[in-house]
């Protein structure tokens, strides 16, 4: 004869196969299976409410672990989950607002995603740069949102940064319902490419046979807040410089040609131009002038190494004068 204990096993056991069998409660019956994925919704639906809302704190530069600006994150949980769905990743959606002494930028991303077992979360968004790609189409960059979300701590613990240039980016580690922090930021592209725009190039060379001063200068391209909060994370800049050839012995200036939209690449520290037209009656006279240039010289006095294609093709190196 069988005991109590093994007659209760047995019992148990005999229900978990069968799967199918109904039980009974408040409501219509339902499977075992339909019971345990109902539980699993609950959890998910909590999961979802525990992780809601607003998280403060600095972003840090991966860097030099200096303070980027304040952020705050107000975060969104699917709490839809339709009833018998089992999911161990949660819908998230969220406002991520970050703010330095320059500009404050809110960006909406949604369509993330929450880990309920390993507390992971990731958000992609993008940014458009103003640029457009060769069908004609606006080019945006991509940023990633990533990192851990604890639902007893309420801290966040992760990174932002452009998808392609990642070290660049910035850690967080923000906690709900803390205090927003002071907006002290540091700005690593952001101010090398403001000690760059601010300076005048020049050098003093032969050019076809003639004594000729060449100078270069940029252009400060007008900021935004979108393309500020861009410029954070992103090292590539479209400026636009111009290039001026000046006999030295009369002082005269014979062509300025201005690169519009020409790519200034602060990782790998390459500047490119181009600039197309057509002169003379009914521009019957076509011209193409080209700008490759590198960066050079030391941080005291910048410097780029170039070379000018055009009607003409030569080597110049201008260096800082102011």
């Amino acid at each position: 004869m069988k005991s109590p204990k093994t007659v209760r096993f047995v019992a148990f056991a005999s229900l978990a196969l069968l799967g199918g069998l109904a039980l009974s409660g408040c409501g219509k019956d339902r499977t075992v299976d339909q019971y345990f994925a109902q539980k699993e919704n609950e959890k998910q639906r909590q999961t979802s409410q525990s992780i809601e809302g607003t998280f403060e704190g600095t972003l840090l530069s991966k860097m030099n672990g200096k303070p980027m600006g304040a952020l705050s994150v107000e975060i969104y949980g699917d709490t839809n989950i339709p009833d018998g769905s089992v999911q161990t990743k949660n819908v998230i959606a969220a406002n991520i607002t970050l703010s330095t002494k320059a500009f404050s930028r809110t960006i909406n991303a949604t369509n993330g995603f929450y880990n309920i077992y390993s507390h992971a979360y990731q958000l992609d968004f993008a940014i458009e740069n103003g640029q457009v790609d060769a069908t004609g189409k606006p080019r945006a960059i991509k940023f990633r949102f990533a990192g851990k979300l604890d639902p007893v701590t309420k801290v966040m613990d992760g990174t932002i940064q452009c998808v392609d240039y990642a070290k660049y980016g910035g850690r967080y580690r923000l906690t709900r319902g803390a205090n927003s922090p002071q907006l002290e930021d540091t700005r690593i592209p952001t101010e090398r490419a403001e000690a760059t725009l601010g300076k005048i190039y020049s050098v003093t060379q032969e050019v076809l046979g003639t004594e000729q001063r060449v100078t270069m200068k940029f252009a400060k391209p007008t900021a935004t807040p979108e393309g500020e909060f861009l410029e954070l994370f992103y090292p590539v800049r479209f400026v636009t410089v111009s290039v001026t050839l000046t006999e030295t012995k009369y002082g005269e200036d014979i062509m300025t040609i201005p690169f519009t939209n020409a790519e200034w690449d602060m990782d790998s520290r390459t500047l490119n131009g181009a600039m197309s037209g057509a002169a003379g009656s009914g521009g019957t006279q076509p011209y193409h002038f080209t700008l490759q240039c590198t960066e050079s010289g030391s941080a005291k006095v910048p410097a780029w190494d170039c070379h000018w294609s055009g009607n003409v093709a030569f080597d110049f190196k201008a260096k800082a004068v102011r």
